[in-house]
């Protein structure tokens, strides 16, 4: 009897707690889902906030990798527009240190323009007037050739003075150069070459010679016509050099 007493009474408590206890109870779990549902809401808007945040983070990151490709095409137009530039400045220096030889090679104490067949004509013909003789020999031609092409009285090229002849009788003015003579078979030695420079860069040796005849080799008539008509200024190897009086 006492034991079921007992029994009822802690049941009716309990009953009575659990009444007392379920608004609290209540409250915290409503409590719990409004921060849950807040929560929820936070992080639903974090979301919502982060797409917009990407977006604008790949806009820059393109715009900024757009502009480095842009500023790397300019880098690599305006190296290669330097180098381009270079390479112009490089050939224009070329050409200029080309011209700057060929006038020295050109500029002679006689002030004449020459051209390479002008010089190789010389050197020809001096070769096959006195190729065998000695340098001052050399000398002597060399500067007769260049003085008539100073002289008023002939061609005013070294081509025009060497090739000069008369068309009526046929006659050259260096018999070597007459078709078939040796002057067109032979070939300038170092030694020859060296006389003729040295004449172009020293000017005259020959006191103003203009003309030169080896009078062994000629008639006596055209030995006198020499004599006759121009100044003897010296003999030299078997050959007499003269001026106009």
């Amino acid at each position: 009897m006492k034991k079921g007493f007992k029994l009822l009474f802690l049941g009716t408590m309990s009953a009575c707690l659990s009444l007392t206890m379920l608004p609290q109870l209540c409250f915290y779990s409503a409590k719990a889902e409004t921060i849950s549902t807040e929560e929820i809401g936070s992080n639903s808007d974090l979301k919502t906030e982060l797409p917009n945040m990407d977006s604008k983070s790949i806009e820059t990151e393109e715009k900024e990798a757009k502009q480095a490709e842009e500023e790397e095409q300019k880098a690599e137009v305006a190296k290669k527009q330097a180098e381009e530039e270079k390479k112009a400045a490089e050939v224009a220096k070329k050409q200029a240190e080309e011209e700057k030889k060929k006038a020295e090679e050109n500029k002679n104490a006689y002030n004449i323009k020459m051209t390479a067949e002008d010089r190789a004509n010389l050197y020809r013909l001096v070769q096959s007037e006195v190729g065998y003789m000695d340098e001052k020999s050399k000398l002597f031609v060399a500067s007769v050739v260049l003085n008539r092409v100073k002289h008023k009285s002939f061609p005013n090229t070294v081509t025009g003075v060497v090739m000069a002849h008369n068309p009526r009788t046929g006659v050259y003015q260096f018999s070597p150069v007459k078709p078939g003579g040796r002057f067109w078979n032979c070939e300038a030695s170092k030694e020859t070459k060296k006389a003729v420079d040295k004449v172009l860069k020293n000017g005259d040796y020959s006191k103003g010679a203009v003309a030169f005849v080896a009078k062994k080799y000629t008639t006596a008539k055209a030995a006198a016509w020499f004599d006759n008509n121009l100044r003897h200024l010296f003999h030299h190897n078997g050959q007499d050099y003269y001026k106009y009086r």
